[in-house]
């Protein structure tokens, strides 16, 4: 018998998806994803890129707990992470 005690990210995201009721699509990675460090870049990339605050991994995830905003740049799904 293979015990296995590691967790997949598999796991993680059906864990996630039952706390918080939300579906599969709603913990997808965009195909960009930026972590900022300064409050002054992310008001830049609100302007550019239409960012809204999301509450994207929160609190279900055990990545989630940083500042997360997600837009749309030139026709590009974008993730700003303040951290």
């Amino acid at each position: 018998m293979i015990k296995k005690y590691c967790l997949r990210p598999k796991d993680v995201v059906q864990a996630a998806m039952k706390a918080s009721n939300k579906g599969r699509k709603e913990f997808d990675v965009d195909q960009c994803v930026i972590i900022i460090f300064s409050g002054g870049l992310l008001n830049y990339l609100k302007e550019k890129a239409d960012l809204k605050e999301s509450d994207w991994l929160n609190p279900y995830h055990p990545y989630g707990g940083c500042n997360f905003h997600r837009g749309i740049y030139k026709d590009i799904p974008l993730t700003v992470v303040l951290a």
